[in-house]
């Protein structure tokens, strides 16, 4: 009963962090970043990177919504780094 109650806590924020880095991606990928400094942009604002990608996947979660969700939702990331200036905040850093 630990196992599995770990197993899902860990699986979904996994899930949340993929689902994030992959809806994100597209736009960061315009900048032409390597995979390990998406990471770390997307660490930077890590409470809003998170939510997104919390949102992303219950979205991406109901069977017949998810492929008009997709589209959108590469849309809304697209907003986000641009509106929040991840790129510029990590550059900022380095």
């Amino acid at each position: 009963m630990i196992g599995s109650t770990i197993s899902i806590v860990l699986g979904m924020l996994v899930s949340v962090f993929f689902n994030a880095l992959s809806f994100l991606d597209y736009p960061l990928d315009r900048h032409k970043l390597s995979f390990r400094h998406k990471i770390r942009i997307i660490n930077s604002k890590s409470s809003l990177s998170y939510g997104f990608g919390a949102t992303a996947f219950l979205l991406t979660f109901l069977p017949f919504i998810n492929a008009i969700m997709k589209p959108i939702l590469i849309a809304a990331g697209t907003m986000m780094i641009h509106e929040k200036d991840y790129v510029k905040v990590y550059s900022d850093r380095v």
